[in-house]
């Protein structure tokens, strides 16, 4: 048994560089759609989940480091096949077609790819929180993004102007996809050109949610919640920046574009999108489930941690 310590050992360092050499390699290969990414997060300072992608895909590699090196088996063949496959979808997407989202996305697979040629199955499933959020931070398409983004924001906005509108002495009119407000003799615009403006930070409240889900090893059923929660608490949480940046701009009398309120209502929504997501992990701890034991019987119930 004792000879056996050293040859695992070493076949696990042997892993890790045999995985930092191929994506090394990767991001050779994607390092065009990589610098049109930054290029993307420089020009939008509210895509916060660009700029902290790689920091939180860190910190869940170090948090699972020692999951990781256990679950290290044999390298899968399949690994070989998907890094064809991710780098057919760029060669394609590139030529004869022109489609820069798949492009950029194609890393994904490529990433996974080289994953599960290096570490196996077991590996690849540990990380896949890491891998949804690195696709979560590849900025869209404008057609995907309008898609996606104009109708849940146009609700948004809404409801907004709902809230807004029944505050005494405030009066709140919707106009198209802008937010105009009349407060005693002060007359101003709330949202200008929101849904380009403030909507990428629907994916950096998803991107929070999936780190807060994923910064422990969770019973299944609680990631099955979470991922059902996901929707209504990015949607509330980007009403809440809503709200917050129509009260900084009417009772503080700013101007539609000030950077101020813009901040004070990016930063405060951003604090409330980690703390749902930490109170919902919570209360489901809390939650007590009755298990059934290999034999069948049930187990007595106990609490499940956060």
């Amino acid at each position: 048994m004792p000879e056996t310590l050293p040859a695992k050992a070493l076949a696990g360092r042997t892993a890790i560089i045999q995985l930092l050499v191929l994506l090394a390699a990767c991001v050779l290969a994607f390092l065009p759609e990589m610098r049109a990414i930054l290029d993307a997060a420089a020009r939008d300072w509210e895509a916060a989940h660009l700029f902290a992608a790689p920091v939180l895909i860190m910190v869940l590699l170090y948090q699972r480091r020692h999951e990781l090196t256990r679950q290290l088996s044999r390298p899968s063949v399949w690994g070989l096949l998907v890094i064809i496959l991710s780098l057919a979808v760029w060669l394609f997407s590139t030529w004869p077609f022109n489609y820069a989202y798949p492009r950029r996305l194609a890393m994904v697979p490529a990433v996974a790819g080289v994953v599960l040629a290096v570490g196996g199955w077991r590996v690849l499933k540990l990380c896949l929180p890491m891998l949804l959020i690195l696709m979560i931070a590849i900025p869209t398409g404008s057609r995907y993004y309008a898609f996606l983004i104009i109708k849940p924001e146009q609700y948004t906005l809404e409801a907004v102007r709902g809230t807004l509108d029944s505050l005494p002495g405030v009066l709140v009119s919707l106009n198209g996809l802008d937010l105009s407000y009349l407060h005693g003799s002060d007359t101003g615009m709330i949202a200008l050109g929101e849904p380009v403006r403030g909507a990428s930070l629907l994916l950096s409240f998803l991107t929070i949610g999936v780190f807060v889900t994923f910064a422990r090893i969770r019973p299944f059923w609680q990631i099955v919640v979470m991922a059902i929660a996901g929707a209504p608490v990015v949607l509330f949480c980007n009403y809440a920046r809503l709200l917050i940046l129509g009260l900084v701009t009417i009772y503080g009398r700013t101007e539609p574009l000030s950077f101020a309120p813009r901040v004070t209502a990016v930063v405060l929504s951003l604090v409330l999108a980690y703390g749902v997501s930490v109170l919902l992990l919570w209360v489901l701890g809390k939650i007590i489930i009755d298990e059934t034991g290999l034999d069948g019987q049930p187990r007595a119930a106990s609490p499940a941690h956060a």
